[in-house]
């Protein structure tokens, strides 16, 4: 598995866990915006160049650094999100997360850490 197929299931599995909580909101992988794809596949990229070099992400830090992206790139909080807009629910530090958020952050790290056991190629 290449880095982008890795991402993709890593994506796959957070849908499917959002569905699970009932939200069915989050489009196919092919059908989400090409931002949200290059913003899962940048953070498999890191988490998978930390595995790489011995390094761990914990999911706090990998929340917190993907959030001062957004807020860098002129994003807030928001009750619904928005992309025109730039408001999202998610706009928020790690330990403000309801419990559900933070633990699909844990599912796309550990994703990642299985496929990189694995053998995908960083």
């Amino acid at each position: 598995m290449n880095i982008a197929e890795v991402a993709a299931l890593a994506y796959m599995v957070n849908r499917a866990y959002c569905a699970e909580q009932g939200n069915t909101s989050e489009p196919a992988w092919t059908e989400t915006s090409d931002g949200k794809r290059e913003a899962f596949i940048a953070g498999t990229q890191k988490i998978v160049l930390g595995l790489s070099r011995g390094i761990q992400i914990a999911p706090w830090d990998a929340h917190n650094e993907a959030l001062k992206k957004r807020v860098d790139a002129g994003w807030t909080y928001g009750e619904k999100e928005d992309p025109e807009a730039k408001t999202h629910p998610l706009v928020l530090p790690f330990d403000k997360l309801p419990k559900a958020q933070q633990l699909k952050t844990f599912l796309f790290i550990a994703v990642i850490e299985a496929c990189y056991r694995a053998g995908i190629d960083p």
